[in-house]
């Protein structure tokens, strides 16, 4: 027997609403498709859109169905789905978005397997749902203790968010983010949780908008993370395509912006607001302030055994004449700094060798002369011994051959001729002194 069913202005309007939420879904799907950059938390989006997805398609059939037994059974698989998708959403929100909480895979994998078993359970016995009629649902304490679990551990992160000191999204701080997160999760989720609670019939209404509010968060998180920055401002395109790193802080000292560069780098600090004038708080580790030998500042960070050098340029944001804050511009030099240190070295070593080469070269030099004064004075002695030699020969042979007088004139020509030839090597022997110093 085939059961007739009434459609109430309520059911209309709830029919039109599905419509509206699936076209909308459909939308939000496409977009995350081109224009989401997060690969890690892809999936993770896809599978919520898929329970939204399978939350529409199913209550579209249960609005228009006569069945009532296909209905209720379609109904509870919604209410199943519902339940899955708001702790899914939480998981994706804080843990893989913002990563207030650290799970391992593993982990992952068995609260997974855990909540497919839970599915499954609950659709053989049907713990969510109690009763159902076309117009109206009536859900068991456990669906709505579900969920205002759900609303306390979403309050807790919220609260945590608030005590980061750590900006979490690449736009909103922390407190816009908190006050999105409570607006758009937290407050519409204790609302419905209420409206189930006291069986009212509007609560189908929440349930639809509750999935439209989440694809609006979802594409609000891709928007606010994307790195290829189509839809961000200029600033920030231009901020991340830099490989230096980049803050903007305001008179009161927080960070309203950090590049790509430093959102990814290891050498900074997580926190939101420092003194323009304490650079070395944005640093992790150990910084120590140098100056180069033209008096220029720059920093040295120590993590275990390696040494990384980095300089800063701190340069004042205004509006007409009004302060607005500070651009805070980061370079790495690292390899600058080795290279220098390098070829000072390099320059203290050929300093070294040039020093031994000109001791070398005295030594060297004192040597040479040396040997030519020593050479000079063997040929001077040797030159003089023969004109002594030949001398004397004269004198023999003059004496044996001529007269007294005419001996006495060839010996005093003799003589004068050796003078002459000793004058010459006295000569020699001077002009080599001179030459050599000596």
């Amino acid at each position: 027997m085939v059961e007739n069913r009434y459609y109430s202005y309520y059911q209309f309007f709830s029919v039109a609403l599905v419509v509206f939420s699936a076209i909308f879904v459909s939308v939000s799907i496409f977009y995350n498709y081109y224009g989401s950059m997060n690969k890690k938390n892809i999936k993770t989006i896809y599978l919520i859109f898929s329970l939204v997805t399978g939350f529409i398609v199913t209550r579209l059939i249960e609005n228009i169905i006569i069945n009532i037994h296909l209905a209720t059974m379609l109904r509870n698989i919604q209410s199943n789905f519902f339940i899955i998708l708001i702790y899914i959403m939480s998981y994706y929100i804080f843990v893989k978005e913002y990563r207030l909480v650290k799970i391992k895979k593993m982990n992952t994998k068995i609260i997974f397997i855990v909540i497919f078993l839970f599915f499954i359970f609950s659709l053989k016995y049907s713990l969510l749902l109690d009763t159902y009629l076309f117009d109206k649902a009536n859900y068991s304490r456990l669906y709505t203790s579900l969920i205002y679990l759900n609303v306390i551990i979403n309050t807790c992160f919220v609260y945590n968010i608030l005590l980061s000191s750590t900006q979490l999204n690449n736009i909103f701080n922390n407190k816009i983010l908190s006050i999105f997160i409570s607006v758009l999760v937290i407050v519409p989720l204790l609302i419905y949780a209420l409206f189930a609670s006291k069986k009212h019939i509007y609560v189908n209404f929440i349930e639809i908008a509750i999935q439209c509010i989440f694809c609006i968060l979802i594409n609000l998180s891709v928007y606010s993370n994307r790195e290829d920055g189509t839809n961000l401002i200029a600033f920030n395109r231009i901020g991340d395509m830099c490989i230096d790193f980049i803050f903007a802080i305001d008179m009161s000292g927080n960070i309203i912006y950090k590049n790509k560069s430093v959102r990814e780098s290891s050498f900074f600090s997580r926190i939101e607001k420092i003194d323009s004038n304490e650079i070395k708080a944005l640093f992790n580790g150990e910084v120590n302030v140098k100056a180069n030998h033209l008096g220029k500042e720059y920093l040295l960070i120590t993590e275990e055994e390696s040494k990384y050098y980095f300089t800063y340029k701190k340069t004042q944001l205004k509006k007409l004449d009004t302060p607005l804050g500070y651009i805070i511009t980061i370079a790495e030099i690292t390899e600058l700094i080795e290279l220098l240190f390098t070829l000072e070295s390099k320059k203290k070593k050929t300093e070294y060798n040039n020093s031994q080469l000109i001791s070398y070269s005295k030594v060297a030099y004192e040597i040479e002369r040396e040997k030519e004064l020593n050479t000079l004075l063997e040929e001077v002695i040797n030159s003089r011994e023969e004109q002594m030699e030949y001398l004397s020969q004269m004198i023999s042979s003059i004496k044996d051959k001529t007269e007294e007088q005419l001996f006495e004139d060839s010996i005093n020509n003799a003589i004068s001729k050796s003078n002459e030839i000793l004058h010459e090597v006295r000569e020699t022997v001077s002009t080599y002194r001179k030459y050599f110093g000596g």
